[in-house]
């Protein structure tokens, strides 16, 4: 039997398309714009996969004042493989301030392309300030112990994709 389509009689011989069809061809459009239009968190910053040494992070992109200023300030936590990737509106020796954390983190100072600073195990609380070794255009924020458990340290490669 070969396979071909019956026109449908009550139709007067113009076969119908079915539902599930077109249901189908609407998920793949669908599918088709989140993927033109790029992933983006729960929050709505973009997501970019970063390559830091070793380590790949999907990091959550964030550049407007509002948005680095917030960070990840009032979240419970932070994945294993998740970041927040500011990039900062100067190169200049970068001061972030953990008020309004609510676990610890580790702060990776970037700069044209390689790690310039690192900061450990950087613990929640407004009376903790960190301020990078030198001027930095980037600064990457993962869970705290991320960077020992990658062996991450400065003069590792950095790059920022899609």
């Amino acid at each position: 039997m070969s396979l071909r389509a019956y026109p449908d009689m009550k139709t007067g011989g113009k076969a119908k398309i079915p539902r599930l069809t077109i249901a189908a061809w609407g998920l793949v459009l669908i599918a088709a714009v989140f993927f033109l239009q790029g992933w983006h968190s729960p929050k709505g910053n973009p997501v970019k996969q970063v390559r830091v040494g070793g380590a790949v992070v999907q990091a959550e992109v964030v550049q407007s004042p509002d948005k680095v200023a917030q960070g990840l300030a009032g979240r419970r936590a932070l994945d294993e493989g998740r970041g927040m990737l500011f990039l900062m509106p100067e190169r200049k020796r970068q001061v972030f301030w953990m008020q309004g954390m609510r676990f610890p983190l580790d702060i990776i100072w970037v700069d044209q392309g390689r790690i310039i600073g690192l900061e450990r195990n950087v613990p929640p609380g407004e009376e903790h300030i960190v301020t990078s070794p030198e001027p930095a255009a980037q600064v990457l924020e993962v869970p705290a112990g991320f960077s020992e458990r990658r062996a991450l340290k400065p003069g590792d490669k950095v790059t920022i994709g899609d």
